[in-house]
């Protein structure tokens, strides 16, 4: 599966606050504490809820369930998705449709997200897990990598960083689309929890030294 690291964040792009305020374009658009609150994933990620009879967005709901979950070092407060449209990203497929969307990943010790070389390592461990998942010959689910800068208001405002996934996928019929995308997120799912290994490993050295 193709991971690839994404432009260094826009200096034009507002800092995010986490948590954020809710949105003033929509008032359905608001932070939900997730790791408080489990019920409220397949209830109010708004993108998804059009398309949830799809497999795809049942395994997105789990992957949000497990990032946010007792099992997890990591947590999410963002996702966007883009239902089955005419593909315009010619030069990453040839297939006749994509979907597109976002997931937004940080560390759950929140100072972790204020050093730039543990972000760092978070990036390039996501896409190496990410690559590894699958066949390397798969190119109709793609992922791509970057940071946007966040103040945590738990940490005094201090500026850091959380880990952008944006994620395509693509095919000929809108079902073939949400069967890519549906392989996609599980891949996720599985580089995710690679990566939360590794982070809990890190955690036993450290408490160990």
């Amino acid at each position: 599966m193709i991971a690839y690291k994404e432009s260094e964040y826009q200096p034009e792009i507002p800092i995010r606050v986490h948590p954020y305020l809710d949105a003033e374009y929509d008032e359905r658009v608001r932070y939900h504490n997730f790791r408080e609150t489990p019920e409220l994933i397949r209830e109010k990620l708004e993108d998804f809820k059009p398309f949830e009879p799809q497999q795809a967005v049942k395994t997105f709901y789990e992957l949000v369930e497990w990032i946010n979950g007792p099992e997890s070092e990591l947590e999410s407060n963002d996702c966007a998705f883009t239902g089955p449209k005419t593909n315009i990203s010619v030069n990453s497929s040839k297939k006749k449709m994509e979907c597109k969307g976002r997931l937004m990943v940080f560390f759950r010790r929140l100072p972790n997200n204020l050093n730039t070389d543990t972000m760092k390592w978070l990036l390039n461990a996501t896409g190496a897990y990410i690559e590894r998942t699958d066949e390397q010959t798969w190119q109709d689910g793609i992922v791509g990598l970057s940071f946007m800068k966040t103040a945590f208001a738990a940490l005094n405002n201090q500026i850091g960083e959380e880990l952008v996934l944006r994620f395509w996928a693509f095919g000929d019929t809108e079902q073939e689309v949400f069967d890519n995308l549906d392989r996609l997120f599980r891949n996720l799912l599985t580089a995710l929890e690679g990566v939360s290994k590794e982070v809990s490993k890190a955690l036993v050295r450290q408490s160990q030294s």
